[in-house]
């Protein structure tokens, strides 16, 4: 009969306990929670391909951040469908990252919520997608129209007869506004003369 003496139960303890430590490392160092910033730094906006240009379904959209983290990882998501299919998107050493995506002829016209995840550090936030409808201009073949990109988020036109310009204003976000400006047109020519942000 073999006798296992209490010294030798012990040590066998102890190296099972530092097996089951060593394996149990690797475990905790893959956790899923890995370090977070208590906001997210930097903004995401979305918008046509084409600056201050409506968004419609079968045009081309941008996602585009700024004042991220250098290195970050960003995952984009509208609902449960990962648009970035092919990775995470690396934030370049500007803070600047840049998605270009197809909106589906089929697009439901709305705001749609874009999910922006972020790794090293983990953060999210949501950035929003107007899909406009396209709608027919009544009359359009009794006027020359041109049009020229000014800014995105345009909302109101002015025009003053004493300084001879268009005045516009513009505004992005959801309160918090994140960019908001005050532009003004030369209105036979359409460009930019001067802008403002408050």
């Amino acid at each position: 009969m073999t006798m296992i003496s209490r010294h030798s139960i012990r040590a066998l303890c102890g190296a099972s306990i530092l097996a089951l430590t060593l394996a149990a490392g690797p475990v905790l160092a893959d956790s899923i929670f890995t370090p977070t910033s208590d906001v997210f730094e930097g903004s995401v906006n979305a918008g046509a391909a084409e600056r201050g240009a409506p968004v419609y379904p079968g045009s081309e959209a941008v996602l585009s951040g700024e004042g991220l983290t250098p290195g970050q990882q960003i995952t984009l998501m509208r609902g449960t469908t990962v648009l970035n299919a092919d990775g995470p998107l690396t934030v370049d050493d500007e803070g600047k990252v840049s998605f270009a995506l197809t909106v589906d002829d089929e697009a439901a016209t709305g705001v749609h919520p874009i999910v922006v995840i972020a790794e090293n550090p983990a953060a999210a936030t949501v950035a929003e997608l107007k899909v406009s409808p396209q709608v027919p201009l009544s009359g359009e073949a009794d006027f020359a129209i041109e049009s020229q990109p000014v800014t995105r988020g345009l909302y109101q036109v002015a025009h003053s007869p004493e300084s001879g310009a268009l005045f516009v204003t513009a505004a992005v976000g959801r309160p918090p506004v994140t960019e908001s400006a005050l532009v003004k047109i030369d209105p036979d020519t359409l460009e930019t003369v001067a802008s403002v942000t408050p």
